[in-house]
């Protein structure tokens, strides 16, 4: 269940989040480093491509119903 969900907590400021890769963008948000964030779900990618092919599929559905 999500209640035994394992939680990672940020050694800086003690946030904690559910996944490592959130972890990840937390902790680069205190070290001034880049991550890129997807603006409809808010998914955390370390690298600009990862977030390319994840929004890749999303852009296909919004042109095709029309919503651009």
């Amino acid at each position: 269940t999500h209640t035994r969900e394992k939680l990672f907590p940020c050694h800086i400021c003690t946030k904690l989040v559910s996944h490592k890769t959130t972890l990840t963008a937390h902790i680069m948000t205190h070290t001034g480093e880049m991550c890129f964030i997807c603006e409809n779900c808010q998914k955390v990618y370390l690298q600009q491509a990862d977030l390319d092919k994840h929004e890749k599929p999303l852009w296909r559905l919004v042109n095709h119903l029309g919503f651009m």
